[in-house]
């Protein structure tokens, strides 16, 4: 089938090569927001204030005000939140690894259309409805499969099949012959049982499916 062309090429730079860049931006200008980020406030010793003066002998370090430290925090906090968002951008893209990552261009996908049900196009009145029972779903299965193969053979349509509740007997049978002990016999027995419609042809046929050989095991009942 034809399909159109997609540009798989992804020529622009990906998003992760992206916010690396941003790192390496945010990085380099860290040192230029310290630098301009205000004055610092003198550490003076205990010596110094006691004389009277705050020119000590030895070097005088200098610590930054909560106002740097503000400032470089707010910058990681920047450069986290950008690195996030573009990589939860990249995470929801619509496109698949496939077409992101591919060297040439590729066929869109095309899905076949889905089938309309024979009960959306043809009156209830064409309706047969088959409820078959079995104490085992193989049965039941080949039984669907024999009226499948009929309506591929004469045109007709089936529907189906649609699972029912099953019917359950759970019997208890005493293991000895005057029952005055408490051996039993636990039997369960469940039937299952499915349900299909079946669309004869238009310009009839309906006597194939009373010649329809189907599994002995199958109880068939038609509604």
């Amino acid at each position: 089938a034809q399909g159109q062309f997609c540009d798989a090429e992804m020529a622009a730079p990906s998003l992760s090569a992206l916010a690396l860049v941003a790192c390496v931006v945010l990085l380099c200008a860290d040192p230029f927001a310290s630098a301009f980020a205000g004055p610092t406030v003198p550490i003076v010793d205990g010596p110094s204030l006691r004389r009277g003066s705050l020119e000590a002998p030895w070097p005088v370090t200098a610590r930054p005000t909560a106002r740097s430290s503000a400032n470089r925090s707010n910058l990681w906090q920047a450069a986290v939140a950008f690195v996030a968002a573009l990589t939860w951008a990249r995470s929801n893209r619509e496109e698949s690894a496939v077409t992101q990552f591919a060297l040439k261009k590729l066929f869109v996908r095309q899905w076949a259309p889905e089938p309309i049900p024979p009960s959306a196009r043809r009156p209830p009145e064409d309706r047969i409805r088959i409820r078959m029972s079995a104490y085992h779903p193989v049965h039941l299965q080949e039984c669907v499969e024999c009226f499948q193969e009929l309506a591929r053979q004469t045109g007709g349509e089936v529907e189906g099949p649609e699972v029912l509740s099953p019917s359950m007997l759970k019997l208890v049978i005493n293991k000895s012959p005057k029952g005055h002990k408490k051996a039993k016999y636990k039997l369960t027995r469940i039937e299952y049982k499915w349900q299909i419609d079946y669309y004869p042809p238009k310009e009839g046929g309906l006597d194939a499916i009373m010649k329809l050989n189907v599994p002995n095991n199958v109880k068939l009942e038609m509604l």
